[in-house]
């Protein structure tokens, strides 16, 4: 359906009407105005592959980033394994390549692409019993989209999700441990 301004008023009136059965008979004060933000969103398959280095704007950020130095396709595994293995007291300091390649038998990951697409995301989750958040950063725009949230129900799992950040670079994509969201 092509979208003009008569289905937009059509999606607007619908939309404040749903609100207002919602909260009918409620103490609420609604407040909406004639204007509607709608965000579209094309999921792409996007693969992490190897190294790409952290962007400026994120080197002094006291460590909020772990971005492992790879030269094959497992930056994904190793953001992984470095999040679990930090919190398992396993790994505090090192983050080399080198010292995850003992603890690659964790995680499982037979039953998905690697580098993982979106589609793996939720497979992988479930069979490592952990939540996943991943974002992305575009290099040009300096923007960070939230790309994956877990579909996870686990109210354990998500209270300890694993948060990863997607670097762009001229197409090519590599996956950073986001180790403190706030820093």
């Amino acid at each position: 359906e092509e979208i003009n301004d008569e289905l937009l008023n059509e999606i607007y009136i619908n939309f404040k009407k749903q609100i207002e059965d919602k909260l009918e008979g409620e103490s609420w004060l609604i407040f909406l105005n004639s204007t509607i933000e709608i965000n579209f969103f094309q999921i792409v398959n996007i693969k992490g592959k190897s190294y790409i280095p952290t962007p400026e704007n994120f080197k002094n950020k006291k460590k909020s980033l772990i971005n492992i130095k790879n030269d094959d396709n497992l930056c994904f595994i190793y953001s992984v394994l470095a999040k679990k293995l930090y919190d398992e007291e396993k790994n505090k300091k090192n983050y080399r390549v080198s010292d995850f390649k003992k603890y690659m038998n964790l995680l499982k990951y037979d039953n998905i692409n690697i580098p993982p697409n979106y589609k793996d995301y939720e497979i992988f989750e479930k069979e490592n019993n952990i939540s996943l958040y991943i974002y992305i950063y575009n290099n040009k725009t300096k923007n960070i989209i939230k790309h994956y949230s877990s579909k996870s129900k686990d109210t354990n799992q998500l209270k300890h999700p694993t948060s990863l950040l997607l670097l762009e670079e001229e197409g090519n994509y590599h996956y950073v441990w986001i180790k403190n969201i706030n820093g």
